[in-house]
């Protein structure tokens, strides 16, 4: 069982972004970082080793075919490489990039940092590059 590590990792990534409040992403909150909203999934029973991400990006584009068109293409090169994928939220409408954050003795609150900031860049770079 991670929940240790879960806890660790989370308590690290609010020091590093100066969020006083582990408690509310525990409880279910979500974190902003920039303009997006991130909520942390941890589920030890459905896999104690994996944290999911979710990243809310945001309304989808009002050129909803093209924008959608993008995403696909945008998930086929995500889906090759295992680096997450992209949904569409079905309640709020919002474009969400989701990914596994895997919970061993190198994660931290400082590489989960990363991680989004990379992710994120790369959805965003490949989104311009095939619109």
């Amino acid at each position: 069982m991670n929940t240790s590590e879960y806890r660790r990792v989370v308590e690290e990534l609010c020091k590093v972004v100066g969020f006083n409040s582990p408690k509310t992403l525990f409880d279910g909150g979500r974190l902003r970082i920039d303009d997006y909203l991130v909520a942390l999934i941890y589920d030890e029973t459905f896999d104690p080793d994996l944290l999911q991400v979710y990243i809310d990006l945001g309304p989808i584009p009002a050129d909803r075919a093209a924008a959608c068109k993008t995403f696909l293409k945008i998930n086929f090169n995500l889906s090759a490489s295992q680096r997450g994928s992209l949904s569409v939220h079905p309640q709020t409408e919002h474009l969400f990039y989701s990914f596994r954050y895997r919970l061993d003795k190198n994660a931290s609150g400082q590489a989960l940092l990363d991680s989004l900031i990379r992710f994120v860049g790369d959805v965003g770079l490949e989104a311009m590059a095939t619109v």
